[in-house]
């Protein structure tokens, strides 16, 4: 199969279709496993379980202005409950 149809298939880049390809002709299986969950590094997340918790309950309603909620709205509408910058 070609890379460009692989890509249509799974969403991905041709890009990442051909680094997964790499790691996995290098590592074999080991290659194309998703590392995230294993590394201990990597930022802090930015909200508490509580804090995740209380946002999803407020983007369970619409936002004040009654459209849809975005990046900027939740971040302004949750500043202060949060103290997120």
């Amino acid at each position: 199969m070609k890379v460009e149809q692989v890509a249509a298939i799974t969403g991905f880049s041709t890009d990442w279709v051909r680094k997964i390809a790499r790691c996995y002709n290098v590592l074999g299986v080991e290659g194309i496993v998703d590392g995230h969950k294993n590394s201990p590094g990597g930022k802090q997340k930015a909200l508490t379980p509580e804090q995740q918790k209380q946002l999803y309950e407020q983007l369970q309603s619409p936002p004040d202005d009654g459209g849809l909620w975005s990046g900027p709205k939740v971040k302004a509408g949750y500043y202060f409950e949060s103290s997120i910058s």
